[in-house]
């Protein structure tokens, strides 16, 4: 892998913003409302079973979560914004807004492997990947798909202050998703 800089990545050319705009245009199109309703009760469950295990037991108990911290953070963080009684909607947002996220991750990822095609054969992919991306990728993916962005900063050369925050931030990630 060749060295490169974050702060060229991703290169801002006209098909990477073309793409990017058809990829928000699509991820955000799927915030219409639909995303709030319960279309698949198995996994739906997952978003709220592990945190309503932890809120209503004692800390010290462990618990199985199947993606990692994902499984609880969003309806954590609902929790915390719109209460106990409230905070089902916010949560299936949050899923969604991280749904999102995931995408533009991928994204990123597919603009720096693709970085050595030619300009004509990148554009085709990077266009083909914003539409794709919301589809193959979702909130179980966030933190893979940030550990790989900061793998690769991490090969970059960095000042020791600098590093030190990417290699925290991936040990943070890889822990995140293990727990």
């Amino acid at each position: 892998m060749k060295n490169f800089s974050m702060l060229n990545y991703p290169k801002l050319t006209p098909a990477f913003i073309i793409g990017f705009i058809v990829l928000l245009a699509i991820g955000l199109g799927n915030l219409d409302g639909s995303s709030a309703k319960i279309t698949d009760p198995f996994h739906q469950g997952e978003y709220f079973a592990s945190f309503a295990s932890m809120f209503n037991h004692q800390a010290s108990q462990n618990y199985l979560t199947i993606h990692g911290a994902l499984d609880y953070i969003p309806a954590w963080l609902s929790f915390k914004i719109y209460g106990p009684t409230h905070y089902f909607f916010g949560t299936i947002f949050l899923y969604a807004l991280t749904d999102i996220l995931s995408a533009i991750l991928f994204y990123i990822l597919v603009t720096i492997f693709t970085d050595r095609f030619t300009s004509n054969y990148q554009a085709i992919v990077l266009i083909v990947a914003a539409i794709v991306s919301p589809m193959l990728v979702t909130y179980r993916d966030l933190l893979l798909l940030a550990s790989l962005l900061l793998y690769f900063a991490c090969q970059m050369e960095l000042r020791p202050i600098a590093r030190s925050f990417v290699e925290i931030g991936l040990g943070v990630t890889v822990a995140l998703r293990l727990r």
